[in-house]
């Protein structure tokens, strides 16, 4: 698993009070059929037992084999384990971890985002 900062193609939808961060998107070997994927922040994990999910999807049915996967994005043949629920924007500086899981194979990753700096007008 490669995560990987990219510069956002478009302008990045922020609620007020959210701070823009950099897309994370993350590679793959091989396409896979996932059936579970979830992100939580590292210290939240430490801290709870149960830690929120920031993002959280299952297979409803058959997804859709995928090599690569940008963070918050829809899935074909995934649903957000809660309904309705809508990916948590991230924060910068904060230590997230990915799980995922696609029949038998799991994996983990560790990643961060961080702030998206403007360039300068001068």
């Amino acid at each position: 698993i490669l995560p990987q900062i990219r510069p956002p193609q478009r302008n990045v939808k922020v609620l007020p009070g959210d701070i823009p961060v950099y897309p994370v998107t993350f590679a793959f070997d091989r396409p896979y059929k996932f059936t579970e994927i979830k992100v939580v922040a590292v210290d939240d994990e430490k801290t709870n037992k149960y830690p929120h999910a920031v993002w959280h999807m299952i297979s409803d049915s058959n997804s859709v084999p995928t090599k690569a996967l940008l963070y918050g994005t829809k899935l074909r043949g995934m649903k957000p384990k809660v309904p309705r629920a809508d990916p948590d924007q991230l924060e910068p500086g904060v230590s997230y971890k990915l799980y995922l899981t696609a029949g038998k194979a799991v994996g983990e990753v560790k990643f961060q985002t961080h702030e998206i700096v403007k360039p300068s007008t001068q």
